[in-house]
C-alpha cells in the first residue's frame, strides 16, 4: 500500500518538473557547411602572332590563361598533365602550375602538327582543362574553350624568303 501511495507521488513530481525541462532546452545552432573548392575555366587562349616552321609544317605557340573561380587554391602534383590541347593531327598535354583561389595561370602550348596534311588554314584547336576530372571541382561544365586559328598562305615562307630576310653582318 505504501509502494501505491509513492509510485502515484513519483509520477506527478516528474510531470511537474518535466515540462519545465523540456521548455528550457534549446537545440543547438544548426550551421551550413560550405566546402571550399576548386574550379578551373579556361580564361583565354592567346595565339602568338608569328608561327614558326619546323619540315614546312607550321608550328604553333598557344599562352592558354586556366582561370581558378573557385575558393580553394590549385596546387599541382608535378606532371599532373591536367591541360589539354586536342589540335587537327594529335592532342597534346601541359602541366598547371600553382593557381590561387579567385587568380589565374598561364601555360604555353607548343603544337607542331605530326602530319603535312594538317587541315589548314581554317583549323579547330580545342582546350580543355581537368579533362579526366581528377581533381575535384565545384563545375566541370566550364572546363573547355573551343577556337578556330586562321592561318593565311603560305604557313611557312619559301628558302627565298628566308635568305632575304636574313640580317647581313
Amino acid at each position: 500500500m505504501f509502494i501505491l501511495r509513492l509510485f502515484p507521488a513519483f509520477f506527478m513530481s516528474a510531470a511537474v518538473t518535466l515540462p519545465g525541462v523540456v521548455a528550457v532546452y534549446t537545440p543547438p545552432p544548426v550551421y551550413q557547411l560550405t566546402f571550399k573548392k576548386i574550379d578551373l575555366t579556361i580564361g583565354g587562349v592567346n595565339t602568338l602572332p608569328i608561327p614558326s616552321c619546323t619540315g614546312n609544317v607550321p608550328v604553333l605557340r598557344f599562352v592558354v590563361t586556366v582561370k581558378n573561380i573557385g575558393k580553394l587554391d590549385y596546387s599541382p602534383a608535378p606532371a599532373n598533365q591536367a591541360l589539354e590541347l586536342k589540335g587537327p593531327s594529335h592532342t597534346q598535354f601541359a602541366d598547371l602550375p600553382f593557381i590561387s583561389a579567385g587568380g589565374n595561370g598561364k601555360v604555353l602550348f607548343v603544337y607542331t602538327p605530326q602530319t603535312e596534311s594538317a587541315t589548314y588554314p581554317n583549323t579547330t584547336f580545342t582546350f580543355v582543362v581537368n579533362p579526366n576530372r581528377r581533381i575535384s571541382e565545384s563545375d566541370y561544365s566550364n572546363n573547355s574553350f573551343t577556337e578556330k586559328l586562321a592561318l593565311k598562305p603560305p604557313f611557312c615562307p619559301g628558302p627565298a624568303a628566308t635568305a632575304n630576310a636574313t640580317p647581313a653582318h
